[in-house]
């Protein structure tokens, strides 16, 4: 089958292709093969375009491959642009835990408070029981439990925000987290 036509179309089109890819190579010259795109392994770094072409490899040891019509500029915006997206979405995660860390704090600092008046009003209860009811102790007593309901609903008001809050990122999926997975405590 030395006269297949499909065989001789592809050798013809093969021939083309090289004479045209390659604009270094004087006329009647022998035209190199392409340079195969490096092998990627787990571990590796890789700076490739949109079309999946590889521009350059970095090795766990540092050792540097490129790939076919390499440019460092090519391969240098690449890495800046990814690089500048990957910084913005560090931000808004960093923004989030930053607004979490209050969320948390605040509700730390809420339960400390209403521990204190908790703790503020049974001493109260205890003094009254040893002394007996008196006109200083009930006003003092009032004042203490108002101070145990306001804590109380500053409390509550943090942990419901932190709950809204939390309901906002399951229920928006653009926010950026990398987990959005929720498993029950066993």
């Amino acid at each position: 089958m030395a006269n297949d036509p499909n065989k001789l179309l592809n050798d013809f089109v093969k021939k083309l292709t090289k004479r045209f890819s390659t604009k270094e190579a004087p006329r009647g010259a022998a035209i190199p093969e392409p340079k195969p795109q490096p092998d990627v392994g787990p571990n590796d770094m890789v700076i490739r375009t949109s079309r999946d072409r590889v521009l350059v490899v970095v090795r766990p040891n540092g050792e540097l491959e490129f790939g076919p019509d390499y440019t460092p500029d090519e391969a240098a915006e690449l890495f800046w642009a990814t690089m500048a997206l990957k910084r913005v979405g560090s931000e808004a995660r960093l923004q989030l835990l930053a607004r979490m860390e209050n969320l948390i704090t605040s509700i730390g600092q809420a339960d400390i408070e209403h521990e204190k008046a908790r703790r503020d009003l049974s001493e109260l209860e205890a003094r009254i029981l040893r002394e007996g009811e008196s006109e200083e102790l009930t006003a003092e007593l009032e004042t203490v439990n108002t101070r145990m309901l306001r804590t109380n609903r500053v409390l509550e008001q943090r942990v419901h925000s932190t709950i809204e809050f939390g309901r906002s990122l399951v229920e928006n999926p653009e926010l950026p987290r990398p987990n959005r997975t929720f498993q029950e405590p066993n």
